[in-house]
């Protein structure tokens, strides 16, 4: 025996009588054999020596054993007893936060983190995979604290550990933090087995201050052992939030407004004011002020279908120095809101601040049409462990506008929690109560757009905070597409018929951004899976939208963008090398496969011209020809020297292909051709092949293309490139009429060759001259 490490012991052993041999180790415990190893690792010293070679160390891990054991040589062998091989394994404490690995049959899993106030992991079952663990764990033989496993995680997710609902994040009971030493014991609720292989000794101290309540974040622990008591000042801000049969929302939006959840917060004396504009059933002013001393009810005593008169009726009784009105009472905020928004405020001159809108669980307006119910977001509430931590809420949602750059790559119409300095809330006169539709219809637009203009310091939209919309029966929200762009068009008339103009959201030069980041899923605003655990909505897929030209305010997927990043990222992987064809890989992207084929088909050319020595390429459009019954359609290749392997129905045309008398041979083998389609691959040639385009595209009859092949080779959207084939297509295009580009061809995505399909749409002769004489019939 040479050393105990962990739960390891090591050493040597070999039979000189029998070298070639390996020797068995076993481990006894009570003449139960728990543990073997042969004794055939290779060690430097012992080859030194001249044991074996150096062939004969051993290691065996003794996890899940205790107690006294022994160490020999395989009793079939005899079973001679190691010199120190008689050990007593103990249990090892555990360090505060350390971890631990789950060992009990049937379940996989382990503790991240034990101590000094929270016990983090995960744990699922083997045999029962979508089963949720409910968990105890014991101190000193008796069970003080019960949870269950089912925090989603993405780490666990990416491990295709089930779909990663299995993790679990609970505060420690505050009666184990005494300072003592304690045997721990995390074991499956109700009787079930121990997850641990022995107990863990650990001793918490006791806190300095009082215990938090369970499921506040770190931060909000601190918070908590504050007085919450309103300081004696008038307080410096002032909340505006309305509400309107939304009791499930509101309890979540005051959370996010209260000590416990804001950070940064100490010693700020600020009021909320909550407006109930005539909810069935009434909101309790008692519940109100269960979320703090802040917190009061305001009730007018004739509600209207539009907000803004009690919003300002709300406001005239607000005592801050700053205001900041939420006239959706739905929307959750992050838990940086409001201190981020008090150091614009505060600055001279002061700003305007405005936060960025979310969706909860992804787009609420298609959602809403498929069967997403309260409840099931309610899962995705339950799934992140909100209010632990608010900047998870970045992880089950989605921008409202669905930019890919949300940040920072659109305009800004409205937030909906504005902060306005009172002084500016006062010289606009708040809402406008002019606005009289149902929900307010585009005041709170209005608000920002009047308050923008007002406030010295302009406007400062927040980056990293947002408010996030919980789903309701709201006016637009909620609503499918048509509905909601019908109640947009009333709204733009009401507002016309008061502004006298259309609206006009702010331009992106039109503010500033400040902010930080704490969270990496805020900056992952492409579209994603929303849900963290499977909700079983629908099986339907959500239609997509592009982005269109002349309308910057249009929802969209897919921006142009986007478009581009994802072709040059599978240029840039080399993905089109993947692309196979009858088993030869072609060089080209997926789609060009489906275009090309498309075109084949539907023009059924009786020749195709190709400047393209790509032989594999060659061989899946005479196939392609073959399946399309085109027996006679030849390809003709110009080209000084043939690339072997060449189908039959290549016929060559020897020559320089960019030379002006090769080219007039294509022209006299091509002769009266009806269809005619043609495959261009530039020259090898730095720059623009401009005339060669030109060329080649004079030969295409009409209705027919000239696909420019791999224009998206050699990365031209860089800028570094010496190569620029959508220059040459520019050209081509512009200088006549009689070419352009299909955009049907880009719709595909993985096409190597974007705007590379070329369509004739006029004919070969051009009027160059109108001679109106000719249209006079009586003269002749």
């Amino acid at each position: 025996m040479d050393e105990l490490e962990g739960r390891r012991i090591r050493g040597w052993a070999w039979r000189p009588a029998r070298p070639a041999e390996p020797v068995t180790i076993e481990v006894w415990k009570d003449e139960i054999l728990v543990a073997s190893a042969l004794a055939d690792q290779h060690r430097g010293d012992l080859e030194s020596a001249g044991k074996r070679d150096g062939a004969c160390a051993f290691a065996v891990s003794l996890t899940g054993v205790l107690g006294d054991v022994v160490v020999r040589t395989a009793r079939k062998d005899g079973g001679s007893e190691l010199p120190g091989g008689r050990l007593t394994l103990a249990p090892t404490p555990l360090q505060v936060g350390a971890s631990a690995p789950v060992c009990a049959h049937g379940w996989i899993g382990g503790i991240d983190r034990f101590g000094p106030r929270r016990l983090s992991g995960w744990v699922r079952s083997l045999s029962r995979p979508s089963a949720k663990p409910m968990l105890e764990l014991w101190s000193n033989g008796a069970p003080v604290m019960r949870f269950a496993a089912d925090l989603w995680r993405t780490d666990l997710a990416e491990q295709h550990q089930g779909d990663g609902r299995w993790g679990f994040d609970a505060p420690l009971p505050p009666q184990v933090c005494d300072g003592a030493d304690h045997a721990y014991d995390l074991r499956i609720a109700d009787g079930g087995p121990s997850l641990i292989e022995q107990d863990l000794l650990l001793a918490f101290p006791t806190p300095a201050a009082p215990w938090p309540a369970a499921g506040a974040s770190a931060d909000a622990e601190a918070k908590s052992r504050r007085d919450h008591r309103l300081l004696p000042r008038r307080p410096e801000l002032s909340v505006v939030v309305n509400f309107y049969n939304m009791s499930r929302e509101a309890e979540r939006t005051l959370t996010s407004l209260g000590r416990a959840y804001q950070r940064g917060i100490e010693g700020l004396a600020y009021e909320v004011i909550c407006v109930d504009n005539g909810s069935n059933p009434p909101l309790d002013a008692a519940w109100i002020r269960r979320f703090g001393p802040e917190f009061r009810l305001y009730q007018p005593k004739q509600p209207r279908p539009s907000p803004c008169a009690a919003m300002n009726a709300a406001a005239a009784q607000a005592r801050g120095d700053f205001i900041a009105v939420m006239i959706d009472g739905a929307h959750v905020l992050t838990p940086g809101v409001v201190a981020e928004a008090l150091r614009h405020l505060r600055a001279e001159p002061p700003s305007v601040v405005a936060l960025r809108q979310w969706f909860v669980g992804g787009d609420q307006r298609w959602l809403s049409q498929v069967g997403y119910t309260r409840e099931q977001e309610d899962i995705l509430f339950d799934r992140i462990n909100w209010p632990i931590d608010g900047y998870e809420l970045y992880r089950v949602g989605a921008p409202m506008d669905e930019s890919p750059g949300a940040w920072i790559a659109s305009g800004l119409s409205e937030s909906n929690c504005l902060f306005v300095p009172a002084q500016v809330w006062r010289k606009i006169g708040g809402l406008d109560e002019g606005f009289v539709t149902p929900g307010g219809g585009l005041a709170n637009l209005d608000l920002f757009k009047r308050a923008a203009a007002a406030c010295p310091g302009g406007v400062t939209c927040l980056m990293g905070e947002a408010t996030f919309h919980q789903y309701h029966g709201g006016t637009t929200t909620n609503v499918d597409e048509g509905e909601k762009d019908a109640l947009v068009k009333a709204y733009q008339r009401e507002y016309a018929a008061l502004r006298g103009e259309r609206h006009e959201g702010l331009p992106m030069d039109g503010f500033r951004l400040a902010g930080r980041m704490h969270n990496v899923l805020a900056c992952a605003t492409r579209q994603r899976p929303m849900y963290p655990s499977p909700l079983g909505v629908t099986d339907r897929i959500r239609p997509g939208a592009r982005a269109i030209v002349g309308d910057p305010g249009a929802r969209m997927t897919l921006d142009g963008g986007a478009h581009d990043f994802l072709t040059g990222a599978a240029v840039e992987l080399g993905l089109h090398r993947a692309t196979r064809w009858a088993g030869e890989e072609v060089g080209v992207g997926p789609a060009d496969l489906i275009h090309l084929q498309e075109l084949i088909w539907s023009l059924r050319p009786t020749v195709i011209v190709t400047t393209t020595r790509n032989v594999p390429l060659l061989r899946f459009v005479d196939s392609i020809c073959q399946l399309a019954q085109l027996g006679g359609t030849p390809i003709l290749l110009p080209c000084e020297r043939a690339p072997d392997g060449l189908p039959g129905r290549v016929n060559l045309i020897h020559g320089d292909p960019w030379a002006r008398e090769t080219l007039q041979q294509v022209e006299r083998r091509v002769g009266d051709a009806e269809q005619i389609l043609v495959l261009f691959e530039a020259p090898d040639a730095p720059g623009a092949p401009i005339e060669e385009l030109r060329r080649y595209a004079a030969l295409v009859s009409h209705g027919s293309y000239i696909v420019y092949l791999n224009t998206a080779l050699g990365q031209p959207w860089i800028g570094y490139s010496n190569r620029w084939p959508k220059n040459a297509i520019r050209t081509l295009t512009t200088e006549s009429t009689r070419f352009r580009v299909d955009p049907r061809f880009d719709a595909q995505l993985g096409s190597t060759s974007p705007k590379g399909f070329i369509q004739r749409v006029g004919g070969l002769i051009e009027l160059t001259e109108d001679d109106l004489a000719l249209d006079d019939l009586d003269a002749f």
